[in-house]
């Protein structure tokens, strides 16, 4: 009532506070939207610096390989399957020259009837065949110097250049 003495601890006067609760309550919801979206931000900054870190050792690794891919081609598989199809053509020359020395003698032979027609064209046959695998050989390595070898190697360099830019 009015008129009465107030003493330590009295309530004098109380203050309509539900609307500063209320916005009291929606500040803390937005300040801890806050702290979750900022902890999700950091974990998300972490997992994209591991992944770069793994594309850029992978792309690390597409160099070496495309480099060492290059090399091995220009070091060891060219020049040993250049070496292999002239390996090829000499023994194919060589086949052709035995098949070929003896035909002149076995034309006589058969000419006098020592021997048949069907035995002289089976040697003069080994001697066609031959003359094929030479050819054949020859080609391959025409095919392997002209074509192979140049868009292979030229493949392999851009795979380089490509994994460089990566």
């Amino acid at each position: 009532p009015e008129g009465t003495r107030v003493g330590d601890g009295d309530v004098v006067v109380e203050f309509e506070s539900t609307l500063l609760q209320t916005r009291r309550t929606e500040q803390l919801i937005v300040l801890e939207k806050a702290r979750a979206a900022l902890s999700q931000a950091q974990q998300s900054n972490v997992v994209a610096k591991s992944l770069s870190e793994s594309e850029i050792q992978t792309a690390g690794l597409a160099v070496e390989f495309a480099e060492v891919d290059l090399k091995k081609y220009l070091e060891g598989d060219y020049p040993l399957e250049l070496r292999t199809l002239q390996s090829e053509i000499s023994l194919a020359e060589e086949e052709l020259e035995r098949a070929r020395a003896p035909l002149a003698t076995l034309q006589d032979l058969r000419s006098d009837g020592y021997i048949n027609d069907s035995e002289f064209e089976a040697e003069r046959f080994r001697a066609v065949r031959a003359e094929a695998r030479v050819a054949t050989a020859k080609d391959r390595e025409r095919v392997l110097k002209e074509y192979s070898f140049p868009r292979q190697r030229r493949d392999l360099e851009s795979k380089v250049t490509e994994a460089k830019r990566a």
